[in-house]
């Protein structure tokens, strides 16, 4: 093995190996290529359908490879899994310096139902009525429930919340849903301790609070407060034998409240009810009989997915094999694999009615979430993305040709960092956006003048669909490509992080994209026209921190492989 090279992740490049150092991919990647001494790739990778916590990493000492997965096996999850953990990966013989990119071309191939593109039109995501935003005519996907106030019915919540806006402008409207956890709030003081809290929950009485939602409201939709309160039993998570695992808190929605994990697995079974069936059952039905509800919402599937799930009754549920934390070797439920558990069937039932399916909080540990998911969302902050190229290409790997939409709450007034995170987000085919600022919500300055600047190229970007094997490079590194559209008529993104310009000239893959093939070209933010062309050799001068958006039409069509 010493000699050869490790790319963990896209926007990585490849690290040698040798014998005196090693090299960790971490576990935000779901798989990874390696160069034999260039001979062949080899490319590690564990299918969307078996999801498993991993560690993937090279062991120079020993001279291996080694892929670890981590399971763990008990008596009780004699259900469907008869106490075995059954696993799958593959590893795929690519050719000489095919990369990381020609492996995630054969992965997404190779999975179409995970990486399918349901969504027809793109933009923003919006958690406000319509007419609240300075640019509408950005936006394309509705999180209900933000100005729903205290909705009594369907008829009221669709009023209330705008959906008739988003049915006119063609958008999708998202109801939302929760079903990681379970609160008793506005408490008259926090309780001090375990015992404290259960009694809490014993005495604690509420009305019934039908839709759920972000605000007002409380998160949690239930029809009636003791079959809520008997959902919590049922479906808390276990620290340990008979031990609910729950967290004290304050929240602005809830005041004093305690709030209880739960497993949203549809085959927990008894005892009955459960927040699978109550969702599915009765909670989504009402939400579809709303024609203007185009799918479901699931928020926070990373804060309540984050848990290991110790109680042995729930583990004959179980369709993903138990796990282990690294502290504490005892057999456990991940909770981000009883979502996902919930996620298939969830997206199995929407999409048997033409409906989809868009989920927050998807993390650099949430890959498998993602791929259950028709449209992926996460709230981050600025600091988080333009620090961590690897997290903006993550978002894109996991995606592939389905929408990202972030959302960011301060830092706004940051121009410098809006215009560098809008370049990043270009390049990577990433809907950015703001959350409310105040409770009458109003666009940041700053995200209203980058809208009007890009927001329409972008949308044309994700419409086209982004691809992997960009087909074209260029020997400066500093210059990132990235391609979307294919055939004849595609962009190419061209980003230059470094600090001065450069002249790039275009070193072209005639297997992926054009060979010797004249060419229409045009700059699409300046809407310079740069025809005619050959693009093998083209040279382009990118100024420094500046993204370029080159169209570009083959008028001499060529074969391709």
């Amino acid at each position: 093995m010493d000699g050869t090279s490790w790319q963990p992740g896209l926007s990585e490049e490849s690290t040698a190996i040798h014998k005196d150092q090693g090299a960790s991919a971490g576990t935000r990647a779901r798989g990874g290529s390696r160069r034999y001494r260039g001979q062949y790739d080899l490319a590690f990778s564990i299918p969307p359908d078996h999801p498993v916590l991993f560690e993937i990493q090279p062991d120079p000492e020993n001279q291996a490879f080694s892929l670890r997965l981590k399971f763990g096996l008990s008596s009780a999850a004699g259900g469907v899994l008869r106490s075995r953990a059954p696993f799958r990966f593959t590893l795929d013989i690519l050719p000489a310096g095919a990369g990381l990119r020609f492996a995630l071309d054969r992965y997404y191939a190779r999975h179409p139902d995970a990486f399918a593109a349901r969504v027809r039109r793109y933009g923003f995501w919006q958690i406000a009525p319509r007419d609240a935003y300075a640019r509408p005519q950005y936006y394309g996907f509705h999180e209900t429930g933000y100005a729903q106030d205290t909705a009594r019915n369907l008829a009221e919540y669709e009023r209330n919340d705008g959906w008739g806006l988003d049915e006119e402008a063609g958008i999708y409207t998202l109801a939302y849903t929760l079903v990681g956890q379970g609160e008793i709030t506005n408490l008259a003081a926090l309780p001090e301790g375990y015992d404290a809290a259960l009694r809490a929950l014993t005495e604690w009485t509420a009305s019934a609070n039908l839709f759920g939602g972000p605000s007002p409201n409380l998160p949690n939709s239930y029809t009636d407060v003791e079959q809520h309160k008997q959902i919590i039993r049922n479906c808390a998570l276990h620290v340990s034998a008979d031990r609910l695992h729950l967290v004290r808190r304050t929240t602005a929605w809830g005041g004093n409240s305690v709030t209880f994990p739960l497993n949203p697995s549809p085959d927990l079974g008894t005892p009955s009810p459960t927040i699978a069936r109550y969702m599915l059952d009765q909670h989504v039905p009402l939400l579809l009989q709303s024609a203007k509800v185009d799918g479901i919402y699931v928020d926070s599937l990373d804060a309540w997915g984050n848990f290991y799930n110790y109680r042995r009754a729930h583990f004959v549920s179980a369709r993903i094999p138990l796990t282990y934390q690294k502290e504490r070797r005892q057999p456990a439920l991940y909770n981000s694999f009883s979502h996902q558990e919930y996620l298939w069937e969830l997206r199995r039932r929407l999409h048997a009615a033409g409906r989809v399916l868009m989920g927050n909080g998807i993390s650099e540990t949430r890959a498998f979430n993602a791929f259950a998911l028709d449209v992926i969302c996460a709230e981050q902050t600025f600091e988080s993305l333009l620090n961590h190229e690897s997290r903006l290409a993550y978002y894109r790997t996991v995606a592939w040709q389905k929408p990202v939409l972030l959302m960011i709450y301060e830092g706004w007034e940051r121009e410098q960092d809006v215009e560098r995170l809008w370049k990043w987000a270009l390049l990577y085919g990433l809907f950015v956006s703001s959350g409310p600022q105040n409770a009458g919500y109003v666009t940041p300055v700053n995200e209203v003048r980058y809208q009007d600047k890009y927001a329409q190229v972008l949308i044309r970007l994700a419409s086209a669909g982004w691809q992997p094997r960009t087909g074209i490079s260029t020997a400066d590194p500093r210059v990132r490509i990235e391609r979307y559209g294919d055939g004849s008529h595609f962009f190419l993104v061209m980003y230059n992080t470094g600090p001065s310009a450069t002249q790039v000239s275009m070193q072209v893959d005639a297997e992926v994209v054009l060979s010797g093939a004249a060419a229409r070209l045009r700059e699409v933010l300046g809407g310079e026209d740069l025809s005619p062309a050959v693009l093998a050799g083209a040279e382009f001068r990118v100024g420094a921190d500046e993204v370029r958006v080159l169209e570009i039409w083959e008028t001499e069509p060529q074969g391709r492989i």
